[in-house]
């Protein structure tokens, strides 16, 4: 029976250590392959044969290329403008406006509204806990005053003082409360409504002012329209001189890739590097993992 538990331990054991065991053989066969098949010399050996190819191209190609992207960038920027005042020119802002008005007028007839609720509102709860009072106060001043102390009134009378007409005041203030909490809610929610109107009108008015400064430049869409026409043609022009250059210089290098050697370099990197993929798979493959895992059993301590 002993026997059978510790095997059963030592199983356990084994099991859990060995994550641990492939991790460190696999380590252990990545620092050998790294050794067996290098390519830091090959790597260091091809950039050198490039070093100077690269360094004529961009002696050759580099300032003319900047320039011609400094300018394509100058051309987008203008072709950007002219859109964006062709939008200006384009927009009918009165028409724009009109409900936004419409709207803000609404707003503050609503408010008005609102506010007349909620002084109404105001009155009421007044009434009322006046009522409350001058209930309390006759209940318990006494009967020479004309009031009710002394006396067990009724829940409800049809003529005289009663607990009923208290629940009656105190009903009209709980409803007055709610009336002014409604109307303040309203109330908020008309401000935020303002609020984003007057933003609105705002950024409509400022476009306006836009477009009738362009209009005082003396500029008019068919003119914005030709000039987008000959500046998207420029931008055109200009980019097929930058892919023409580009081109240029990729033959450049290209030359110096295969007449320098260091095609023939690369070509070494890349054998060596697909040997070594090679093993790593083979490391991976599952009769490698069983027998790794028969290795790791004999060698585990009792």
């Amino acid at each position: 029976m002993f026997d059978g538990i510790r095997k059963w331990w030592r199983n356990v054991r084994i099991d859990a250590d060995f994550p641990r065991y492939e991790a460190q053989t696999r380590s252990a066969h990545e620092a050998g392959l790294a050794k067996r098949f290098p390519t830091g010399a090959l790597q260091v050996e091809r950039d050198r044969l490039m070093e100077p190819h690269l360094r004529r191209s961009e002696v050759v190609f580099g300032d003319p290329i900047c320039m011609v992207r400094t300018a394509i960038a100058r051309i987008e920027a203008t072709i950007a403008e002219i859109y964006e005042q062709i939008d200006v020119l384009e927009t009918d802002y009165q028409a724009l406006l009109k409900p936004l008005y419409d709207r803000s007028r609404q707003i503050g007839e609503d408010w008005d509204e609102l506010m007349e609720q909620k002084s109404q509102a105001h009155d009421d709860f007044a009434d009322a806990k006046e009522s409350i009072k001058s209930w309390h106060n006759k209940s318990s001043r006494s009967e020479i005053f004309l009031g009710n102390g002394g006396r067990k009134l009724p829940n409800h009378a049809w003529f005289g003082q009663s607990f009923g007409d208290l629940d009656g005041y105190k009903s009209d203030r709980a409803s007055a409360v709610d009336e002014i909490r409604a109307a303040n809610e309203g109330l908020d929610s008309l401000s935020l409504q303002r609020g984003q109107v007057q933003l609105e009108i705002a950024k409509l008015k400022e476009g306006r002012a836009r477009q009738r400064n362009l209009l005082a430049q003396g500029l008019q869409l068919p003119t914005l329209r030709n000039q987008l026409q000959r500046t998207s043609e420029r931008h055109e022009e200009q980019t097929a001189v930058l892919i023409r250059m580009d081109m240029c210089r990729r033959d450049m290098l290209d030359q110096g890739w295969y007449r320098s050697g260091a095609k023939a370099v690369h070509d070494a990197i890349a054998q060596t590097e697909t040997a070594r993929e090679a093993c790593l798979r083979s490391f991976d493959a599952e009769d490698a993992k069983a027998r790794r895992r028969l290795e790791h059993r004999a060698n585990f301590p009792e």
